[in-house]
């Protein structure tokens, strides 16, 4: 997998400034920033994390339920994997709390003999934040969660940083820069082509971006960017 000084590198190649002449480590860092935003923007999250926390389980039912919250970079919950009482480890569906009341009743929070026990579901209370039904019960106390969840790409932090997304989309991100590149030069023709690779390969890995690549048809590169 390509560092984002082999990445800088293959964009001086394709630009070609192998001596460092024309463009900064600085520009190019910044242009793979953007790139990497840009494809996880039109092709979804591709970097999974993992937290694990405990449950807070009690007999009495109170009026405000717990609640469990993810790092605050949480883009989506995307697995949930709960401990039960003979600490077995077995995965829980997550709906919405729309799908709850359809599935449970209008009245599945003030339920109190049903809303107590071992969870059997968890329900999105925001994008890092979950609950889950029923409330864990005294049994359930303290038994291990573990979440799987999709979030926010980080910036390249070093040389040695590499993209979060799979080797076949490297090309993308080379391409991207490639455009703005020439967009700094005043070369508005070789940016269009140059963007246009960039398109065709997003729009040859999901059917999904091709949307957003005929969006960007027509588009270029504000020169002072």
């Amino acid at each position: 997998m390509p560092t984002r000084s082999a990445l800088r590198t293959e964009v001086r190649r394709l630009l070609d400034d192998t001596a460092s002449i024309r463009f900064t480590d600085a520009a190019i860092n910044t242009w793979l920033d953007f790139g990497n935003s840009d494809v996880i923007t039109r092709l979804g999250p591709f970097d999974v994390s993992q937290q694990t926390g405990t449950l807070v389980g009690s007999d009495t039912f109170a009026s405000s339920e717990p609640n469990y919250q993810l790092a605050t970079n949480t883009i989506h919950l995307k697995e949930l994997y709960l401990e039960n009482q003979n600490d077995q480890e077995k995965k829980i569906e997550i709906i919405t709390q729309e799908e709850l009341e359809a599935r449970y009743g209008p009245y599945w929070r003030d339920d109190v003999a049903a809303n107590l026990g071992e969870p059997q579901v968890a329900y999105r209370v925001d994008y890092n934040i979950f609950g889950t039904y029923p409330r864990a019960s005294a049994a359930n106390h303290g038994n291990t969660w573990r979440a799987f969840y999709y979030r926010v790409p980080s910036a390249f932090a070093s040389d040695s940083d590499t993209p979060i997304f799979m080797d076949a989309l490297h090309d993308c991100l080379s391409w991207y820069c490639v455009s703005r590149g020439y967009a700094q030069l005043g070369d508005t023709a070789k940016s269009d082509w140059a963007l246009g690779r960039y398109n065709d390969l997003i729009k040859r890995f999901f059917s999904v971006a091709t949307t957003f690549a005929n969006e960007m048809k027509g588009f270029r590169w504000d020169v002072g960017g």
